[in-house]
């Protein structure tokens, strides 16, 4: 995945369970993430100790996540982090991947104005059929 897509993918990630933290400092705000977003948190926000603007963009999206600019200006951050290093690349990449949600293979059908025929809907679980007189 390339840096631009790879940085917006994790801030997209993360920025609503900073919200749902409600805007608690860094480590209260870890303990409020499931674990694998709190570990894609955990390696970014290590990877930009080092690097005294980022580690403030990350400490600034933690207090407004849900603020459009510094969801960008943490991407930015990020996607520079990303390309200047393959190996933190990867492993964001990976961390992305595994807290990302399943996509869902089920498909909702509405059908109007059917007479005397059977509607089937379902939800990958189960099926339930109902006359469409």
């Amino acid at each position: 995945m390339d840096p631009a897509t790879l940085a917006a993918a994790a801030t997209s990630l993360l920025a609503p369970y900073l919200a749902k933290a409600g805007g608690a400092i860094l480590d209260r705000a870890t303990a409020a993430l499931p674990d694998e977003v709190a570990h894609l948190w955990d390696r970014i926000t290590k990877h930009f100790e080092g690097n005294t603007a980022a580690a403030a963009q990350a400490t600034t999206l933690a207090q407004k996540p849900t603020d459009q600019d510094q969801q960008e200006l943490f991407a930015g951050q990020l996607k520079i982090a990303l390309k200047n290093d393959p190996d933190f690349a990867a492993a964001v990449e990976d961390l992305v991947k595994k807290a990302t949600p399943a996509q869902s293979d089920s498909h909702n059908v509405t059908i109007g104005n059917v007479t005397n025929s059977a509607v089937v809907f379902g939800n990958n679980n189960s099926t339930n059929v109902r006359n469409g007189s």
